[in-house]
């Protein structure tokens, strides 16, 4: 992708891997047959406590640059949200689909799990994601301390926006953590199995194809 800038500020024989131009469809299929995932949990609803999700936490092997590679590559994740709205999406529809088999044995190996099987497909099926797992450097008081790593005109023209928290999503955005963690969140569902919908997937897409974070 020729508006996928990354600085000085990453190392020259990173900057390489990452633009050696490894195709997303690789990238998500190597992580799913290398992944571990951890025991799942679910997270309620704020305030409310209407409903609940299923929230899962996958490592894979450490010196893979698997992780960076997805979020960080030249066809990464993010790179495919901003190429379209639709390629991106189809680009976290190839990953859930490819890790659900998993992500239901370890749900089924959960011994005190507090719903079946269906509810967790039904809840994965309905604007399941999957995203980098946020550490120390997502924290607001380190996006100023931090170098910015990636550079795309379209997410930097709206450093200047006027709402605060857009220019939190592009700082974010311009920068290329290195992990080995992934994390999958189902759709909250209330005690009918109807969806709770928070962000709507649109509403998501759009932010990652903006401003390169949601």
């Amino acid at each position: 992708m020729t508006n996928w800038n990354l600085t000085e500020a990453v190392p020259l024989d990173r900057r390489k891997r990452l633009l050696s131009g490894l195709a997303f469809e690789e990238i998500a299929l190597e992580i799913c047959n290398t992944c571990t995932v951890h025991k799942p949990v679910t997270q309620w609803t704020q305030r409310t406590k209407e409903g609940r999700r299923p929230i899962f936490c996958l490592s894979v092997p450490q010196g893979s640059h698997l992780v960076d590679h997805f979020h960080n590559g030249a066809d990464g994740y993010r790179a495919r949200y901003l190429s379209s709205v639709e390629r991106g999406e189809n680009a976290n529809g190839l990953v859930m689909n490819l890790l659900r088999p998993l992500l239901e044995l370890a749900w089924e190996d959960w011994l005190h799990r507090p719903h079946n099987l269906d509810w967790l497909r039904s809840s994965l099926s309905q604007n399941g994601k999957i995203w980098i797992h946020q550490g120390r450097w997502s924290l607001r008081w380190n996006l100023y301390r931090l170098p910015r790593e990636l550079i795309v005109e379209s997410w930097a023209a709206n450093l200047q926006s006027s709402q605060s928290e857009v220019r939190k999503k592009v700082r974010l955005g311009m920068l290329c953590p290195y992990e080995h963690h992934l994390v999958v969140k189902g759709v909250f569902l209330d005690e009918g199995g109807c969806p709770i919908i928070k962000k709507s997937s649109a509403s998501r897409a759009e932010q990652i194809n903006k401003y390169g974070f949601t």
